[in-house]
């Protein structure tokens, strides 16, 4: 008898352990087929990228040859020429990255899983109950930026926000010599919010070696024209890098205006505080170029480029941009809202760009390639919002870059209408 109650102890024994290791294995299968399935999908996303890079620049150089039917300018070959770089770089960038996922097998994104701080964030969010001060601002950006993300990254993933729905009209205004880029910064995103919001977008036509006070007149003129064609709409400005600055000294320069028609800034990698680059030793190479300011050759390209002369380089100069800032955010118009975001990265996550950057403008502080962390925020003394700090480099605005500027433009919309800033 107890060799027979030792058995059936035995076998029950066995059949636990033969459960718990059938178990396992189907949690491994599961995690598998998972896995498998993010693979696939990022193959498919830098598939759709590859394919819109392809049409999208043969589209526009196709068009740009078809205006030369009426003869070409020096100009009109140059632009040629430049949207011809620009697609050979965006087209074998983004082919490099789609070979890439084939065999890239590890995650990329964030974890699906989350904490429960940030269930209970998300939670408040969707429900659009009021936190009342439990988490910082960053921390809610945050939150709704990762969720954001992972729409992108997993389609599998059911997403705990839906993007609301807006009328207001994007701005955006880029930084500094954007004009050797085919469209502006985080204009991609744009482009995508506005097609699942139903908000509009548009741009503005500001020279990257001009200064602050210069572009603040050129954005007040398009904008005044443009709030005159379309008298109903609200602006929401946009400014990346220093097109941030330029809006700030625009808001500054034409208060009565923006406290009309603008319902705030965001910026985005601003050096709202300045830079400290522009007192590096490279930067005062260049100057020694301005000592031929009499030269009529130096005039002329001042005049229709730009040389990053003096004014240009006091709009971001730290010593210069700190105290403005100081002694004009009370000058600022009061009704809108004021929103930040900075970027960091290592070296090795940067573009080819950013690393040359780096090296060149060597600093010990947090910063994404140009501008430091620190001067990308809003200072404590003044009633700004600051979502915190994201992971890249100062160039993933561009149409190439793989950063997801989707998910970075959904989540200010979903963070500053669950804030009430924004109808």
């Amino acid at each position: 008898m107890e060799t027979l109650f030792s058995s059936v102890g035995a076998n029950r024994k066995d059949y636990i352990m033969m459960k718990d290791q059938i178990h396992d294995i189907n949690l491994h299968y599961k995690s598998l087929l998972k896995k498998i399935g993010h693979h696939n999908a990022r193959k498919l996303r830098y598939k759709k990228i590859l394919t819109s890079a392809s049409k999208t620049s043969s589209r526009e150089i196709f068009e740009k040859i078809c205006d030369f039917k009426n003869g070409i300018s020096p100009n009109d070959l140059t632009d040629l020429i430049k949207k011809m770089t620009n697609a050979s770089t965006w087209i074998g960038h983004t082919y490099l990255r789609y070979l890439i996922s084939h065999v890239n097998f590890t995650s990329y994104g964030n974890s699906i899983s989350n904490s429960d701080k940030v269930e209970d964030i998300l939670e408040h969010v969707r429900r659009g109950i009021p936190l009342n001060g439990r988490y910082s601002h960053d921390d809610i950006f945050k939150a709704i930026y990762d969720e954001c993300e992972l729409r992108h990254y997993f389609p599998d993933h059911k997403p705990a926000l839906r993007i609301p729905k807006t009328n207001v009209t994007v701005v955006l205004i880029s930084g500094v010599l954007n004009e050797i880029f085919s469209t502006a910064a985080f204009e991609r995103g744009a482009d995508h919010l506005c097609q699942i919001s139903h908000a509009k977008y548009i741009t503005t036509n500001v020279k990257g070696t001009k200064s602050s006070e210069h572009n603040s007149e050129l954005i007040a003129k398009q904008l005044t024209k443009y709030i005159d064609e379309n008298p109903e709409e609200k602006l929401w400005l946009i400014g990346f890098s220093k097109g941030g600055v330029d809006a700030l000294h625009f808001m500054r320069n034409h208060r009565i205006f923006c406290e009309r028609n603008v319902i705030g800034l965001s910026t985005v990698a601003s050096p709202i505080l300045g830079s400290d680059h522009v007192n590096n030793k490279f930067i005062g190479v260049l100057n020694q170029l301005h000592k031929l300011s009499d030269n009529p050759i130096y005039k002329y390209i001042e005049e229709t480029r730009g040389t990053l002369g003096p004014e240009f380089q006091k709009s971001l100069s730290s010593s210069h941009q700190r105290v403005w800032f100081r002694h004009n955010h009370q000058e600022l118009p009061k009704s809108p809202f004021y929103t930040s975001v900075a970027f960091e990265s290592s070296w090795y996550e940067s573009h080819l760009w950013m690393i040359l950057t780096k090296l060149i403008f060597r600093s010990r502080k947090s910063n994404d390639g140009v501008v430091d962390v620190e001067n990308a925020t809003f200072p404590s003394y003044f009633n700004g919002i600051n979502l915190g700090i994201l992971r890249g480099h100062h160039l993933v605005g561009t149409r190439s870059s793989h950063f997801c500027q989707e998910a970075l433009m959904e989540s200010h919309l979903i963070f500053l209408k669950y804030l009430g800033l924004i109808d």
